[in-house]
């Protein structure tokens, strides 16, 4: 069973979403390009929001 190694957080004015790749993230918010922003290092800023990724099931 595989597991997540780091979601996506997207934030504007205080509003947060959570996604567990960007191609889902971009069909749910068809105003950001998949093809366009897929080769972006993270963190940056697009349209308004800022995209970071956060590492998640991490071995201490």
């Amino acid at each position: 069973m595989g597991s997540f190694r780091n979601i996506i957080v997207i934030r504007r004015e205080g509003q947060e979403e959570f996604w567990s790749n960007l191609k889902l993230l971009c069909k749910h918010h068809p105003e950001f390009s998949y093809e366009y922003i897929k080769s972006w290092k993270f963190p940056f800023e697009y349209k308004g929001w800022s995209f970071r990724k956060v590492e998640v099931n991490k071995k201490v």
